[in-house]
């Protein structure tokens, strides 16, 4: 076992420190961001939901119900 500051420098010693560069966002595939990327605006720009789905009772559907009335629209809170 190796003693704290010793294990502080050897991190040290074998950090990586890549160059950066600006890219056009279209070539960055496969690099490695120096920075978070933000967006400028909220996108979408939008309310718009994360999952999209129903509920149906099954045995219904299964007894060959095939129409179903909407009963109700989920709001955000």
């Amino acid at each position: 076992m190796i003693q704290v500051n010793e294990a502080d420098k050897l991190v040290e010693q074998n950090l990586w420190s890549a160059n950066s560069r600006t890219v056009p966002f279209s070539e960055s595939q496969g690099k490695i961001l120096a920075e978070d990327i933000r967006a400028d605006r909220p996108f979408p720009p939008f309310d718009r939901v994360a999952m999209d789905g129903i509920a149906i009772k099954y045995s219904t559907f299964q007894e060959g119900k095939k129409s179903f009335p909407v009963q109700g629209v989920g709001r955000k809170p």
